[in-house]
């Protein structure tokens, strides 16, 4: 009896010390069966880019989303982010992006020419947002296979 005791305590407290992952701001319940917000680069290029769109579409579709997208310049886009008015930032976002502290980064999605060089190419979402960030990656690696 006190083993079983002990091994269900202990199993309590390995679990409590277990989170799944949630949103600070509830983005992928907004998300999913809704609309997918997505800030792009002015001029917008993503649709010349189509790799990016397959990856975006697969993603909308994982969360059973539509895309609305909304241009503009870096600056206006992260506090879009920030403010939350979107929900993810495309267009040739590298992952050696210097200002990227107040947004986390996807997993790559391709590439990009970043300060003279070819780096990976993520997508960024709103920093605390780890339930939506783990959504799009495993959009991103079921749209890889």
């Amino acid at each position: 009896m006190r083993r079983r005791i002990f091994l269900s305590g202990g199993l309590g407290t390995v679990l409590a010390g277990c989170r799944s992952p949630s949103d600070a701001h509830g983005t992928l319940q907004r998300v999913s069966q809704g609309t997918l917000r997505v800030g792009v680069l002015e001029p917008v290029v993503l649709f010349r880019r189509r790799e990016e769109a397959r990856a975006l579409r697969s993603i909308a579709q994982q969360l059973g989303a539509r895309i609305e997208l909304h241009q503009g310049e870096m600056d206006m886009l992260m506090q879009d982010l920030m403010r939350d008015r979107l929900d993810l930032i495309a267009g040739d976002v590298p992952i050696a992006w210097d200002g990227q502290s107040d947004m986390a980064l996807t997993r790559p999605w391709g590439s990009t020419v970043y300060k003279g060089r070819m780096v990976p190419a993520a997508f960024g979402v709103r920093g605390g947002e780890s339930a939506f960030l783990e959504a799009v990656n495993r959009a991103l690696a079921e749209w890889r296979h």
